[in-house]
């Protein structure tokens, strides 16, 4: 009588929908799942936002997702008040890269699929995905050449510069600061350099112009997601 109450409480039963061993074999699979997927993240990141604690939450939340998906099973009714107690998490922290958001629903996907006995789906999706984020990573399909960069140029007053740029194509002014204390005036250009321009050589021949006190030259990082 008290192993039924046991099992009963447990929801053990004999009308139990999965047992301690479906359980552990859906963690398990979802863990496994999401060493190849975190390896694949670790291996195609880029940018100064690398952070361990993301795939530790990978990891919790695609394991947790396999034994949500079991519990709720098939009732609807069950479905409905898990998604009310979930509502009350609030997650402050700001997810500053997309590829991290897309990373963490691809795990909580496999533990979806592990959680409802679907392994085979998750095993394929896993596989297919981070084959084609390694190919994807070598080749560097979605970087972009010749990116447009911000040149700032900062002149003594009285001089104009605008003679000395007709040379550089694709420039064009954004903005001027004058600096009335130092008597100097910042011009701020959007430039696109052609194939073939050095940011060395444009930054010696800016250098060079009459009354130029400082040259600064910022350019897009394709790798930051920011």
């Amino acid at each position: 009588m008290n192993q039924q109450i046991i099992e009963q409480f447990l929801g053990m039963g004999d009308g139990a929908i999965f047992s301690v061993g479906d359980m552990f074999l859906g963690m398990s699979v979802t863990t496994i799942l999401n060493l190849i997927i975190a390896k694949s993240y670790k291996d195609t990141h880029s940018g100064p936002n690398y952070s361990k604690t993301f795939l530790t939450s990978l990891f919790i939340m695609s394991i947790s997702t396999s034994i949500v998906m079991m519990i709720i099973g098939s009732n609807i009714a069950r479905a409905f008040s898990l998604i009310g107690a979930l509502s009350i998490i609030r997650f402050r922290t700001a997810v500053k890269d997309p590829r991290d958001t897309a990373y963490l629903f691809a795990g909580v996907v496999t533990g979806m699929g592990c959680g409802t006995g679907f392994y085979l789906p998750a095993i394929v999706l896993t596989l297919f995905l981070c084959t084609f984020l390694y190919v994807y990573d070598r080749f560097e399909f979605s970087l972009k050449k010749n990116l447009t960069s911000i040149i700032k140029l900062n002149m003594q007053t009285g001089v104009d510069p605008s003679e000395h740029l007709k040379p550089f194509k694709n420039l064009s002014i954004i903005n001027k600061i004058t600096d009335y204390s130092n008597s100097s005036i910042t011009y701020v250009y959007s430039f696109s350099p052609a194939n073939n321009d050095s940011f060395d050589s444009i930054e010696d021949q800016l250098g060079a112009i009459s009354g130029v006190n400082q040259v600064s030259i910022y350019q897009a990082d394709q790798h930051a997601p920011f």
